[in-house]
């Protein structure tokens, strides 16, 4: 276990690199905006009615187009505030759905559903028919602005805890109905002033024969929001070699071409036009340094073409087509951090790597040291004793005892987390909810987020500083988590953020609607977002560490008290002795004098769980009370100090293995080689064993419970004077 430990932390840098230094992989649509998911230009479905019930469709209807996905948000958001009743109530998440968001609806429903849509916008936004009504007004299409606050389920967590990991979410949703009549009388006065002065720009980009661009401003001033936005300019916001990318052009060029098409494909028909846009506006991701903003926008289109009677004005939809755009795009200015995060995780990697050579040379110049007159060993059975003797130090120790590395790694952790995090989610955004991940990309994700691990290793290294100040003693021992908790801990929170599609839920919990908002400038939230103002903000990063790792550590508690109390009713022979809330370390005398106490922040002894065979149990007689208890006493403190003349083997061997470890760390090594000058040590002589101790006199001066009266002082001696050989031994 200790030697995957080490290969683990020692091959950090090659899983999850120093630091973010080119988001190349992404297309950038201006400084520090890049395109992050998308964007989508896509056919959903075509529906065609022949007769009464009778309605097919170009390909099978997934249910997830209009109830999973996020385009089908503001569908929704509309469909509930104009209480469209063809919408099932499954769809609305009013009633239960038979299937997974991969099943299927039938054609006639969803033809309904869309066609129901498009009349009840119609009829709710129609202008009053009154006399000041003239055709002087210019035209223009029915608008209508909502606010959806919804829910997002999409992650393992989410669903665990919708509390804790949850925030409300807004979408702001606005739909233009274009009818057949604004479509022809515009198309129809643009051609008029085309030809009393045919301007060549005007006929080439922005109007035809048949129908002007929507975002012209011959509808009376009335706009879509993407018009003026990039990523609806797919041929600036998609790469370059994405041909069918970049042939969509402008979204408003693309509305257009398709619009014609149908006109001229079904000239005998009316054909109307829906644009449903969903906007997320910038979301500031809080929890670390770096600024990270995201926004994500959604076109649907909805053409009609239907069959008008000229002696009424009863019309009948034969045909509905449904076209989606999408796309995401995130702001961060992680670029200007790249060296200093880069430096940051590159001096503790190495500093790991000097840490392990450090306690092997410690081991092995303590294997070679004479303390006698027998032999001296070989230089390869001091070799192989000294990878014997680092073996038997806690990996655990030396991962998360040492303060610069676990210090350069939190601070490089703080400053780039909400990024990092969010690229972790991007892996999980899929077109359509499809997705995969290599194996490779699976251990980049969980190593990512496993840096939570410094958070908690961070937060106990404070933890024990505090424990250890006034009033202090090493006979108190030092409080530690036990060994293998904090990774136990980081890997549930790997799997909180795997995604799960049978999971996937967006429920609209509420639809307000608002005034027209101008796009002329941008919404006031817009601009105070902009260069990292105020705004809406999302806790990401270091917050959703320290929100994931407090619930984690609840589901651990629970599950193992749960697991030892079954453990112990099934198996009467095994003691399970469950270690989660805190670990004593028994410590020498030299622990926070010639090494800092915060180095056992991870207990030295104790695993997650002790597994203690009772004497009892193995034997068909009764022990004495007076022998169990002795066993017991043991069993639960082998380091026990009180005293100096009887101390057990064991105890003084793990004090000499404590001080190899702590002192081993270059920090420490150099602290003591250089400025402990003025820390001094005593020689004690026991006037019972004739035994000489080294111990820091720091000890023998404070209140100790040690008593003092069978020894002497023999010499005293600056720490920096001794050898390694005699260092390690005090305490």
């Amino acid at each position: 276990m200790n030697v995957f430990a080490y290969v683990w932390l020692l091959t950090n840098f090659l899983r999850t690199g120093l630091a973010v230094h080119t988001l190349d992989i992404y297309h950038t649509v201006e400084p520090n905006v890049y395109v992050n998911f998308g964007p989508y230009a896509y056919p959903v479905n075509t529906f065609y009615k022949w007769s009464g019930t009778n309605v097919t469709s170009a390909n099978d209807i997934a249910l997830w187009s209009y109830k999973f996905d996020t385009t089908s948000l503001a569908l929704r958001a509309f469909a509930e505030y104009l209480q469209v009743d063809t919408f099932p109530p499954c769809v609305l998440y009013r009633g239960e759905c038979h299937g997974d968001p991969g099943s299927e609806i039938s054609p006639p429903t969803a033809f309904s559903m869309l066609d129901s849509l498009v009349t009840a916008f119609q009829n709710a936004t129609a202008p009053a028919a009154t006399a000041e009504t003239a055709p002087s007004i210019p035209l223009r299409p029915q608008t209508m602005h909502l606010d959806a606050n919804y829910e997002y389920y999409d992650r393992v967590h989410h669903y665990v805890a919708p509390k804790v990991f949850q925030s409300p979410l807004w979408r702001t949703c606005r739909a233009l109905y274009y009818n057949p009549d604004v479509l022809s009388s515009v198309a129809a006065a643009a051609a008029a002033n085309l030809a009393s002065s045919r301007p060549r720009e005007l006929q080439q980009n922005s109007i035809s024969a048949t129908v002007v661009d929507v975002c012209s401003m011959e509808y009376g001033g009335v706009r879509p929001y993407f018009c003026p936005t990039l990523w609806a300019r797919f041929d600036h916001s998609c790469r370059p070699w994405k041909s069918n990318c970049v042939a969509i052009g402008r979204v408003s060029t693309h509305l257009t071409t398709r619009l014609g098409k149908l006109i001229d494909e079904y000239p005998n028909a009316t054909i109307d036009l829906t644009i449903i846009e969903g906007s997320k506006g910038l979301d500031i991701h809080r929890g670390g340094r770096v600024f990270v903003g995201e926004a994500a926008n959604d076109i649907v289109t909805l053409f009609r073409v239907r069959n008008c009677s000229p002696s009424s004005t009863l019309c009948e939809t034969t045909i509905v087509d449904d076209y989606r755009y999408e796309g995401e795009s995130f702001t961060t200015d992680i670029l200007g951090w790249h060296t200093i995060v880069m430096l940051l995780r590159g001096a503790a990697q190495a500093y790991y790597w000097l840490r392990v050579v450090a306690l092997y040379l410690g081991c092995y110049f303590a294997v070679a040291a004479r303390r006698d007159k027998t032999e001296r060993p070989g230089f390869f059975t001091r070799i192989r004793r000294a990878i014997v003797m680092c073996l038997k130090v806690p990996s655990q120790v030396i991962i998360y005892g040492s303060t610069f590395p676990l210090a350069c790694y939190l601070i490089a952790h703080i400053i780039d987390a909400p990024l990092v995090y969010q690229f972790t989610a991007q892996k999980f955004s899929s077109f359509n909810g499809l997705f995969k991940l290599t194996l490779m990309e699976l251990i980049t994700v969980s190593s990512v987020q496993m840096r939570n691990v410094w958070v908690l290793a961070g937060a106990a290294h404070i933890i024990v500083r505090i424990a250890t100040q006034r009033g202090w003693s090493p006979l108190h021992g030092i409080w530690g988590l036990p060994q293998f908790s904090i990774a136990l801990i980081s890997s549930i929170t790997i799997v909180s953020q795997f995604r799960y599609i049978s999971l996937r839920s967006m429920p609209i919990r509420s639809v307000q609607r608002i005034d027209m908002i101008s796009r002329l400038h941008p919404p006031i939230e817009d601009m105070l977002n902009e260069n990292g103002g105020s705004g809406k903000s999302t806790l990401g990063g270091v917050f959703l560490d320290l929100k994931a790792v407090c619930f984690s550590s609840l589901a651990l508690f629970v599950v193992a008290c749960t697991f030892s109390l079954v453990l112990r009713c099934v198996c009467r022979r095994i003691h399970v002795q469950f270690i989660f809330a805190r670990s004593f370390s028994f410590v020498p005398l030299s622990a926070g004098v010639l090494w800092p106490t915060s180095s056992l922040a991870v207990s030295w002894r104790d695993d997650l769980f002790k597994f203690n065979r009772l004497e009892r149990a193995l034997t068909n007689y009764d022990v004495p009370p007076s022998i169990a208890q002795l066993e017991s006493q043991q069993l639960e403190g082998p380091m026990n100090i009180s005293t100096l003349d009887e101390r057990s083997e064991l105890a003084e061997a793990t004090m000499y293995l404590m001080n190899i470890t702590m002192l081993s760390d270059p920090i420490v090594y150099l602290s003591w080689r250089w400025y402990s000058s003025k820390t001094l040590l005593g020689y004690f002589r026991s006037s019972e064993t004739k035994r000489v101790y080294l111990v820091p006199m720091v000890r023998t001066l404070a209140r100790s419970d040690l008593s003092w009266a069978h020894f002497s002082c023999v010499r005293t001696v600056a720490a920096d004077e001794l050898t390694w050989a005699e260092i390690i031994t005090c305490g």
